[in-house]
C-alpha cells in the first residue's frame, strides 16, 4: 500500500513539473526582457562609421508609438547619441573631442543600438538649411573650410503612413509615430564623411530618387527637445542624425 502511494506522489511530482515547465516555456519565464531583440545588420554602409552591428529598426520602434515626452521617456532607444553634429574618428578637424558618437548605449531596456539602420521607407522634399563655416566645439570650433548645410528631411513607414500629405495633423495623430526627422549634418558634409560621392550624398538623394521611391537608411538615434510642439517634427523630439547613409530599398536586409 505504502508502495503505490509512493508512486502515486512521484507521479504528481511529474506531472505537476511538465506542467510548470509549459507555462514557462509559452511565456518565456526565465528570458530577459531588459533589452528590445531587433535583427542586426552586417555593418556600416559608411566606411566612416565604426559600428559592426546596427540594429534593424521601424521608426515605430523608436518613436514607441507616442509623441511628445512620453515618445522618449518609454522608448527603448532615450536617450540617444549625446551630440548630433560628433564626428566618427578618422580625418577629424584640429581639436575635435574623442571619442564620437557611441554605437550602442546601456539604458533601463539594457544595452541598446545609438546606431540603427531603416528599411523601406520613403522621404519627403529635402530642404538645405542651418548652413555655416565653422565646426561646433565638440568638433573643435574651427572653420570648416566653406560655409556647409545640413540637408534635412523626414522619413515615413508608408505602412504607418499611407498618404503623408495628410498625415499628423496632431499630436494624437498615430501617424505621428511612423515618421522621424533625419538630417545630413553639415560638419558630416565639412570633414567630407558625407556629400559628393559618399553613402550619404544629399545631391544624389535629390536626383536619383523621389518622394515615392523606398530607400534604406542607416544613422545615429538622437533626441532633440527643441520641436516637441511643432507638426513638422511629428510632435516628437526623435531624429535620425546624423543620417550616414542611404541607398535604393533592397528587400533582402543586410
Amino acid at each position: 500500500m505504502k508502495g503505490n502511494i509512493h508512486i502515486g506522489k512521484i507521479a504528481m511530482f511529474l506531472i505537476t513539473g511538465i506542467l510548470l515547465s509549459s507555462i514557462m516555456g509559452a511565456t518565456n519565464y526565465w528570458t530577459s526582457a531588459t533589452s528590445a531583440q531587433f535583427p542586426v545588420g552586417s555593418g556600416s554602409w559608411n566606411a566612416r562609421v565604426p559600428c559592426s552591428s546596427p540594429w534593424i529598426v521601424r521608426v515605430t520602434d523608436i518613436t514607441d508609438n507616442k509623441t511628445g515626452s512620453a515618445s522618449q521617456t518609454s522608448s527603448s532607444f532615450s536617450p540617444g547619441s549625446p551630440n548630433k553634429r560628433w564626428l566618427t574618428p578618422g580625418a577629424t578637424p584640429p581639436g575635435w573631442v574623442s571619442p564620437g558618437p557611441p554605437c550602442t548605449m546601456t539604458n533601463s531596456h539594457g544595452t541598446v543600438a545609438v546606431f540603427v539602420e531603416i528599411d523601406g521607407v520613403k522621404r519627403e522634399g529635402i530642404v538645405n538649411e542651418d548652413c555655416t563655416g565653422s565646426y561646433d566645439a565638440i568638433n573643435g570650433g574651427t572653420s570648416n573650410g566653406g560655409s556647409y548645410c545640413d540637408s534635412t528631411f523626414n522619413i515615413y513607414d508608408p505602412a504607418f503612413v499611407p498618404n503623408y500629405s495628410i498625415s499628423c495633423t496632431s499630436s494624437s495623430d498615430p501617424t505621428c509615430y511612423g515618421r522621424i526627422h533625419s538630417e545630413i549634418d553639415h560638419a558630416w558634409k565639412a570633414a567630407h564623411y558625407c556629400g559628393s560621392s559618399t553613402t550619404c550624398d544629399d545631391m544624389a538623394l535629390g536626383s536619383q530618387t523621389t518622394t515615392s521611391t523606398l530607400i534604406d537608411v542607416q544613422g545615429f538615434v538622437y533626441w532633440d527637445p527643441d520641436h516637441l510642439t511643432v507638426q513638422w517634427h511629428s510632435f516628437s523630439g526623435w531624429e535620425i542624425h546624423p543620417l550616414t547613409a542611404w541607398r535604393q530599398h533592397q528587400s533582402n536586409q543586410t
